[in-house]
Protein backbone atom coordinates (compact mmCIF):
# COMPACT_ATOMS: atom_id res chain seq x y z
CA UNK A 1 0.00 0.00 0.00
CA UNK A 2 1.24 3.63 -0.67
CA UNK A 3 0.34 6.74 1.09
CA UNK A 4 0.50 10.02 -1.02
CA UNK A 5 -0.10 13.30 0.46
CA UNK A 6 0.22 16.67 -0.91
CA UNK A 7 -0.30 20.33 0.70
CA UNK A 8 -1.41 23.92 0.14
CA UNK A 9 -0.72 27.17 1.73
CA UNK A 10 -2.58 30.05 1.72
CA UNK A 11 -5.68 31.78 3.29
CA UNK A 12 -6.65 28.30 3.97
CA UNK A 13 -4.06 25.52 3.86
CA UNK A 14 -4.84 21.70 3.23
CA UNK A 15 -3.72 18.61 3.22
CA UNK A 16 -4.85 15.83 0.36
CA UNK A 17 -4.25 12.21 1.72
CA UNK A 18 -5.04 9.33 -0.39
CA UNK A 19 -3.58 5.68 0.31
CA UNK A 20 -4.39 2.73 -2.37
CA UNK A 21 -2.70 -0.43 -2.97
CA UNK A 22 0.27 -0.73 -5.16
CA UNK A 23 -1.56 -2.70 -7.92
CA UNK A 24 -4.28 -0.48 -8.25
CA UNK A 25 -1.52 2.20 -8.99
CA UNK A 26 0.30 -0.27 -11.72
CA UNK A 27 -3.22 -0.52 -13.00
CA UNK A 28 -3.81 3.33 -13.16
CA UNK A 29 -0.31 4.07 -14.99
CA UNK A 30 -1.25 0.24 -17.37
CA UNK A 31 -4.80 2.86 -18.28
CA UNK A 32 -2.70 5.81 -19.02
CA UNK A 33 -0.52 3.87 -21.51
CA UNK A 34 -3.27 2.20 -22.65
CA UNK A 35 -3.43 -1.08 -21.64
CA UNK A 36 0.06 -1.00 -23.62
CA UNK A 37 2.82 -2.84 -21.64
CA UNK A 38 5.61 -1.47 -23.30
CA UNK A 39 7.89 -1.00 -19.99
CA UNK A 40 8.32 -2.78 -16.58
CA UNK A 41 5.92 -0.26 -13.94
CA UNK A 42 8.37 0.38 -11.22
CA UNK A 43 7.59 1.50 -7.48
CA UNK A 44 8.75 4.17 -8.66
CA UNK A 45 6.52 4.99 -10.96
CA UNK A 46 3.51 4.01 -9.06
CA UNK A 47 4.57 5.87 -6.75
CA UNK A 48 4.52 9.18 -9.13
CA UNK A 49 1.17 8.44 -10.40
CA UNK A 50 -0.04 8.40 -6.36
CA UNK A 51 1.58 11.56 -5.70
CA UNK A 52 0.61 13.53 -9.20
CA UNK A 53 -3.40 12.37 -8.28
CA UNK A 54 -2.84 13.84 -4.62
CA UNK A 55 -1.47 17.15 -6.42
CA UNK A 56 -4.20 17.38 -8.82
CA UNK A 57 -6.68 17.19 -6.02
CA UNK A 58 -4.92 19.38 -3.50
CA UNK A 59 -4.75 22.11 -6.41
CA UNK A 60 -8.19 21.38 -7.60
CA UNK A 61 -9.33 22.34 -4.16
CA UNK A 62 -6.83 24.91 -3.03
CA UNK A 63 -8.74 26.58 -6.31
CA UNK A 64 -11.97 26.54 -5.31
CA UNK A 65 -11.42 27.64 -2.05
CA UNK A 66 -9.44 31.06 -2.84
CA UNK A 67 -9.31 31.85 -5.94
CA UNK A 68 -8.52 35.35 -6.08
CA UNK A 69 -5.55 34.20 -3.31
CA UNK A 70 -2.57 33.41 -4.46
CA UNK A 71 -1.89 29.56 -3.35
CA UNK A 72 1.87 27.80 -2.73
CA UNK A 73 2.08 24.10 -3.32
CA UNK A 74 3.99 21.71 -1.76
CA UNK A 75 5.15 19.05 -3.62
CA UNK A 76 3.87 15.80 -2.82
CA UNK A 77 5.32 12.87 -1.06
CA UNK A 78 4.51 9.26 -1.30
CA UNK A 79 5.82 6.17 1.48
CA UNK A 80 5.10 2.92 1.69
CA UNK A 81 2.31 2.27 4.35
CA UNK A 82 1.75 -0.60 6.12
CA UNK A 83 -1.49 -2.26 6.85
CA UNK A 84 -2.13 -1.05 10.31
CA UNK A 85 -1.70 2.48 8.45
CA UNK A 86 -4.53 1.49 6.44
CA UNK A 87 -6.67 0.19 9.20
CA UNK A 88 -5.96 3.58 11.06
CA UNK A 89 -6.82 5.53 8.27
CA UNK A 90 -9.76 3.67 7.67
CA UNK A 91 -11.58 4.35 11.10
CA UNK A 92 -10.97 7.50 10.69
CA UNK A 93 -14.44 10.12 10.81
CA UNK A 94 -12.43 12.32 7.76
CA UNK A 95 -12.09 9.32 5.14
CA UNK A 96 -13.57 8.38 2.25
CA UNK A 97 -13.64 4.91 0.88
CA UNK A 98 -14.07 4.91 -2.49
CA UNK A 99 -14.10 1.27 -5.16
CA UNK A 100 -11.89 2.06 -7.90
CA UNK A 101 -11.94 -0.72 -10.55
CA UNK A 102 -12.50 -2.94 -7.75
CA UNK A 103 -10.08 -1.56 -5.97
CA UNK A 104 -10.33 0.40 -2.43
CA UNK A 105 -8.92 3.49 -1.81
CA UNK A 106 -8.87 6.20 1.26
CA UNK A 107 -8.94 9.84 0.28
CA UNK A 108 -8.94 12.34 3.04
CA UNK A 109 -8.64 16.34 2.97
CA UNK A 110 -8.10 17.93 6.08
CA UNK A 111 -8.62 22.39 6.10
CA UNK A 112 -7.69 25.10 8.33
CA UNK A 113 -7.59 28.70 8.24
CA UNK A 114 -4.02 30.17 7.89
Amino acid sequence: CLLGCSCFHGPVAGLVSIAAPMRLCEAMITGMLDGDSCCDLTEEMAESVLGELANMIASQVALQLEPAEPVMMAPPTVERSTYEDWVTLDGSRDVVRLNVGGWPLLAMLSLRAA
